[in-house]
């Protein structure tokens, strides 16, 4: 095949690969490159075409994205689809096709590679699914279209292995294409691809490097040996080699962390492993690193071998403690069962685990982790128990575990003979994902105190981004206009198709939604279905969190996440929304203030917390060490005594209620409702903001250069508010609270 003029107007191939949630903390909200794509960039170029991803760091919407696309001018668009991102790779896929119905759309990855045809049939807007890797097929592929001007109905695609297109009514799936095969002048098969890093693809250290590719074990729950086939395929030691050296010497600094290595078990190969790990040491390559690996592929050599190397974190995956479990699963042999077996390699592997853990501790690794999966094929409950019990013995020496539930994906062989072991799988309508009911119920199973568990960790630390979020607080000054919102709390029990309509046009993509239901009951009777809805309406996000209302007899009313019910109480931290007088009460000692968010019910609760700033505030003088300063809670209306932008000017993030008003203010009036374009949303109140400028005569006053101007005083009157805010330097005291919540 020919090699094409990089000098083309416009780009033959942009890749994205929208951001989704995953287990690491935060909120996912900007779109950067996949290490796939980056292969397959670098090696397009490589071949002479103009190829690219999509990066934004910060926050767009659909919409933008789509725009963002086609000011690239793109011949093809290209999706790194998985379970997490499908349905905002559907909603972008649909955008394009709907102002260029000429750009030809590509998806790629695990999902398009298991679920073709389904894929195709559900999405008209999407021409072709790329099978397993992608570097030789995008290739092919390209060079087809471009000798026929990228016209897809002139185009043989059925000459091209290991895609599935849409043929007329037909849906057509050509014979899958080899394993990456070098020439005679290639050591390992993957060199053959350009180095996403040495071609400066990929700029930043984050990416992580992938020394090999595949996985040949047998684990029946995984899909990652199907999609590899159960072969592996490998980078030379040296070509791993140069891309560390050069993350080391260009992109590499102290904020950086560690870099990650992709296999899926590093040590599969113990001889390229110790390869590798000696020419690090050999070369003086100083990056510290992280990798996962398998305890029956290591031993105390390995183990200081990795360590001597950078090697700062290292994770064993475990699944289960119980023998005849991990055979059932297929962990380390096809999972045949002989009558009267004792599963010995299967007794063996768990006291490999056990002592590699021990010892990999011992000598130094800053991090030893593991991974479960509870609700396994013919598991118990008390069997499930028993996996968490070793992990309890082995405290001192894991610092991290990831709690896993099992679920069914399709292309697994579990999902083709999960009937057998009393697995219920019920599609959701988009066909594509698919919810798994277990035999016996997994939240039973809480996680331990120690060690650590993702889901206590992800799921405290969503919980402190969503009390400061509900605290609604001041963003820097505004430089653009208002086109997109990042966080809705929806004070609402069901969440409907028109919802979720209204989101796709302005909630920022993976964007945060935040629901607080009236009590346990109704997010006990709904949960589960909105989360469906999210999906089955294809909403922009599924980055949710349910929280339910609880009134008690000291007049507090809590927030409790909806989790804890499912995944254990150490899962999440409950919320004390309380009026202002109450939160900084020292009588109320068991409230605690930095798990507390102050509403003000009445104009007490208002002057409760300006005589709070007006005690801290310079001229008083009482305050000079932050550190002697009490922790005070969270404050709803702190921003009406800030100087920097409001949520109400700002649109973060919106209100919306069950009645689907929305506020930008839990003091204040709607300022528009569900279904409403954002912009007329905008202009209310910024029309708003005028009448409160004439009406308080702002102009002249001395204030007004650092005054938030709050539109909604409620519940002080204008002239109240007015009157204060000239009497105190608030907003420097605000801003000392505002510093304090860092230490919380």
């Amino acid at each position: 095949m020919k090699i094409h003029n990089k000098e083309s107007a416009g780009n033959h191939m942009v890749f994205l690969c929208p951001p989704a949630p995953s287990s690491s903390k935060g909120y996912p909200t900007g779109f950067r490159i996949s290490l796939g794509a980056a292969y397959i960039i670098a090696y397009l170029r490589e071949k002479g075409f103009n190829a690219a991803a999509l990066e934004s760091p910060e926050p767009i919407t659909v919409r933008q994205c789509v725009n963002r696309l086609l000011a690239k001018k793109p011949k093809i668009v290209g999706f790194t689809v998985y379970q997490a991102n499908y349905g905002i790779c559907r909603l972008i896929a649909r955008g394009l096709k709907e102002i260029d119905p000429a750009v030809i759309i590509i998806f790629g990855g695990p999902t398009p590679t298991v679920q073709a045809q389904t894929l195709l049939e559900e999405n008209p807007f999407v021409d072709i699914c790329v099978v397993n890797e992608g570097e030789d097929t995008a290739f092919e592929l390209l060079s087809l279209l471009a000798d026929d001007h990228f016209r897809l109905e002139n185009v043989p695609l059925e000459t091209v292995k290991g895609i599935v297109f849409r043929c007329g009514d037909a849906i057509v799936k050509t014979p899958r294409r080899d394993t990456p095969a070098g020439g005679a002048e290639i050591t390992d098969p993957l060199d053959k691809f350009p180095s996403p890093y040495l071609t400066g693809v990929i700029s930043s250290s984050h990416m992580g490097v992938l020394s090999s590719r595949g996985c040949n074990q047998y684990c029946v729950f995984c899909n990652c040996s199907i999609l590899s086939r159960r072969r592996v395929t490998a980078h030379s030691a040296d070509r791993v080699i140069r891309e560390l050296d050069y993350i080391s010497k260009h992109l590499y600094n102290e904020n950086t962390g560690v870099v990650d290595i992709w296999d899926d078990a590093f040590t599969l190969d113990p001889h390229r492993a110790r390869e590798i790990c000696d020419k690090i040491i050999e070369n003086k390559i100083n990056v510290p690193l992280m990798c996962l690996t398998r305890c029956d592929y290591v031993d105390e050599e390995m183990l200081n071998k990795l360590k001597e190397a950078g090697f700062q974190t290292v994770g064993f995956s475990l699944e289960s403690a119980v023998p005849r479990v991990l055979r059932m699963i297929g962990k380390l042999q096809p999972p045949h069962i002989k009558p009267g077996d004792t599963f010995e390699k299967e007794r063996e592997f768990i006291e490999k685990f056990k002592r590699y853990a021990v010892y990999a501790k011992k000598i130094g690794f800053k991090i030893v982790y593991t991974s479960i999966m509870v609700g396994l094929p013919t598991e118990t409950l008390e069997e499930g128990r028993q996996t968490i019990d070793l992990l309890r013995s082995l405290e001192k020496a894991l610092d991290f575990y990831s709690h896993n539930k099992l679920r069914i994906y399709p292309g697994t062989p579990l999902f083709y003979n999960h009937e057998k072991y009393g697995f219920k799988l019920q599609p959701l309508e988009n066909r594509i994902h698919y919810k798994t009911l277990h035999p016996y119920d997994t939240s039973q199973i809480e996680v331990p105190e120690k060690p650590l568990s993702n889901v206590e960790e992800v799921g405290k630390t969503r919980d402190d981004l969503n009390i400061k979020v509900m605290s609604l607080p001041v963003s820097s000054s505004r430089e653009k206009p208002v086109n997109h919102v990042k966080i809705v709390i929806f004070c609402g029990d069901i969440i409907t198709r028109k919802l979720v309509a209204w989101l796709q046009g302005y909630l920022v993509v993976s964007g945060n939604i935040i629901q607080i239901y009236s009590h346990y009951s109704r997010a006990r009777e709904h949960f589960q279905d909105n989360e469906d809805a999210l999906i089955n309406y294809c909403a922009p996000t599924n980055t949710y969190t349910g929280y339910y209302q609880t009134r008690h007899d000291n007049h507090t009313l809590t927030l409790t996440p909806y989790r804890v019910h499912m995944t254990g109480k150490r899962s999440g931290f409950t919320i004390h929304r309380v009026d202002t007088q109450t939160g900084l009460s020292e009588a109320q000692s068991s409230i605690n203030p930095m798990l507390s968010l102050c509403f003000e019910k009445n104009k007490t609760d208002a002057f409760c917390l300006y005589e709070l700033l007006d005690s801290l505030s310079p001229s008083a003088g009482s305050v000079k060490d932050i550190a002697d300063m009490p922790v005070y809670p969270y404050f709803a209306a702190l921003c009406r005594w800030e100087d920097g932008e409001p949520n109400c000017r700002s649109l973060e993030t919106v209100i919306v209620d069950a009645g689907y008003n929305v506020f930008t203010c839990w003091n204040g009036q709607p300022v528009g409702s569900v279904g409403m374009p954002l912009q007329e949303i905008v202009e209310n109140i910024e029309a708003r903001h005028r009448e409160t400028m004439e009406t308080r005569t702002c102009r002249g006053c001395p204030k007004q250069e650092v005054c938030a101007a709050c539109i909604f005083p409620h519940p002080l009157s204008e002239g109240e508010y007015c009157q204060l805010r000239k009497q105190a330097d608030t907003e420097a005291a605000a801003r000392l609270i505002r510093t304090v919540e860092l230490y919380k």
